[in-house]
């Protein structure tokens, strides 16, 4: 198809402030984050706060996860493996697949190809996020989880390519301290155990306070802070500074937040800590607590605590949090149960700027590429690449293969990612805008027309654009006050039709309205609103 397709135009400003990138390709163009959240990953929230301040900046191509102090505790020191030889850079073009290596196999001969066995891949437990990344020793560490979730051990794989290289004893969550080389295992009622990161190797085990009485209770993410040496542990409503090499243990912080009415039993206990993050340039801890829980609606607070000066320096707020933080900020996503989600971020404590009505793209992974200066946010096999300062949509990419993107090696330059608790890896500089491919050809749907948009210089140009209905049902994605349809595009007057999604996200994408430009059979612009997501020019 000829007429209706041309190269996009200078940066323009469209309705609700999206705007449209200065580059030229040469097909339908439109990109967006996909409309709507796979159905197993639909999940109950609560509303999103905040006003809308919506600017997907869309690129226009796709390419194909207080207590007194407490003394350590003597623990034996498990077998490690032999340590393997830190990873290089790789130029493999391709997403890496996962790979094993039984746990005391020899190390392999210098330059001999990597020993992959299906039994030990298929032996290992699922993996879970956040994956912990040691660039400089080529080590990912990630806890392994048990039919319940529960982590059983954790997981070192190579960098370089993802095999297996141990499976140590220690289960729990992880934290990383890569200028001292410690790994950090919270265990529990177990205490704290401190490896070398270079090799696994247990160094000791420090006992901490006591879970809270509840059969639920988990550890929250430990985390190190590498200016000082020091480890934070989060027990209950409290943090603990940790010194690895002397085992003391001291009250750090105590936080005061009180539960919000709801339909439980009332209470007016002081919250438990349940997640955290930690900002290691500017240390600043972010500190998370539910305090709102009536099912299936939850409501959670976001403290900032800036570690130096010991002072609480601002809150956040949302539901279904992902969060990922990078020098000064905290980069959120809250996700609504009907499927809009909104995206927002602090800046050293400090509300910052909010992007509403993103539907199912933001319940999913959040990765910075500080090389890049990008944020990563994406779920299923769509990856939304936005800008670090407005958190605006650069472009959309679709991935090879469906994962959550779950860490960054700034020394192979690969993302790392996991499907179904399963390890991939993808050169990082491949996530980038590509070029789309012609629509294809297409029979139109025997069913009525929601919009037909006519070019104006009819009937000399005989270019049409049309909205079907969709097809879709909630078996295929989590929809909820569907509306619109497919475009379909022709140049002869309806006698044949073309898909023009050259450049959209396929199986969860309906627009619901067209438009041709008045100069339609010289400039080929086509605009097109796609609900919960913007305006889009070809």
């Amino acid at each position: 198809m000829t007429a209706g397709l041309a190269t996009a135009g200078p940066c323009e400003k469209l309705a609700g402030g999206i705007v449209i990138p200065r580059q030229r390709a040469p097909a339908w163009l439109l990109v967006l984050a996909p409309a709507i959240l796979l159905a197993s990953c639909a999940a109950p929230g609560v509303a999103p706060p905040g006003e809308t301040i919506p600017s997907p900046r869309m690129a226009p191509t796709l390419v194909a996860a207080p207590a007194p102090a407490l003394a350590a505790t003597p623990s034996p020191a498990p077998a490690t493996a032999t340590p393997r030889p830190a990873a290089t850079a790789t130029s493999t073009p391709e997403p890496l697949a996962e790979a094993g290596q039984p746990t005391g196999s020899p190390t392999p001969a210098p330059g001999a190809p990597p020993q992959r066995t299906t039994a030990a891949m298929e032996s290992l437990p699922p993996l879970l996020a956040p994956l912990v990344i040691d660039g400089e020793a080529g080590r990912i560490y990630a806890a392994t989880s048990s039919s319940d979730g529960y982590p059983v051990s954790t997981a070192v794989l190579s960098t370089q390519d993802g095999e297996v290289l141990d499976i140590l004893d220690q289960a729990g969550e992880l934290a990383l301290d890569a200028v001292h080389h410690r790994l950090y295992v919270d265990q529990g009622d177990d205490g704290l155990a401190v490896l070398d990161s270079r090799t696994g190797a247990w160094q000791r085990t420090i006992g901490l306070p006591p879970l809270p009485p509840d059969s639920y209770a988990r550890p929250v993410a430990p985390q190190a802070d590498p200016a000082t040496g020091q480890v934070f542990a989060m027990r209950d409503n409290a943090v603990y500074a940790i010194d690895p090499d002397s085992g003391e243990v001291r009250p750090q912080a105590e936080f005061d937040l009180r539960p919000q009415d709801n339909c439980q039993q009332p209470h007016d206990a002081a919250l438990p800590i349940t997640g955290s993050q930690y900002d290691p340039e500017r240390r600043i801890l972010y500190l998370t607590f539910v305090t709102y829980y009536c099912t299936p609606w939850v409501g959670q607070t976001i403290v900032a605590y800036d570690v130096g000066s010991g002072a609480e320096i601002g809150t956040g707020g949302g539901s279904y949090l992902v969060t990922a933080a990078w020098d000064g900020r905290l980069y959120a996503s809250s996700w609504y149960r009907m499927g809009v989600g909104t995206l927002w971020l602090l800046r050293d404590g400090q509300p910052g700027v909010t992007s509403t009505d993103w539907n199912g793209l933001v319940h999913g992974c959040m990765q910075v590429d500080p090389a890049r200066q990008r944020l990563l946010v994406g779920a299923s096999a769509f990856l939304g690449v936005f800008d670090l300062d407005d958190m605006a949509m650069d472009y959309g990419v679709t991935l090879p293969r469906r994962g959550c993107v779950a860490g960054f090696d700034p020394v192979t330059d690969q993302l790392a990612f996991l499907e179904e608790g399963r390890l991939w890896l993808y050169p990082a500089r491949m996530v980038e805008p590509g070029q789309p491919e012609l629509p294809a050809a297409v029979v139109a749907p025997a069913k009525p027309v929601v919009r037909l948009a006519v070019s104006a210089d009819w009937p000399a140009d005989r270019s049409l654009a049309g909205l079907w209905g969709s097809d879709m049902t909630t078996d295929d994605c989590y929809v909820f006050g569907q509306y619109g349809g497919a475009i379909l595009l022709s140049a002869d007057g309806g006698t044949s039709w073309r898909a023009g999604e050259g450049g959209l996200p396929t199986g969860c994408t309906t627009a619901s309205a067209l438009a041709l430009s008045p100069d339609y059979a010289r400039d080929g612009t086509l605009l097109a609103g796609i609900a919960g997501t913007g305006v889009f020019k070809s």
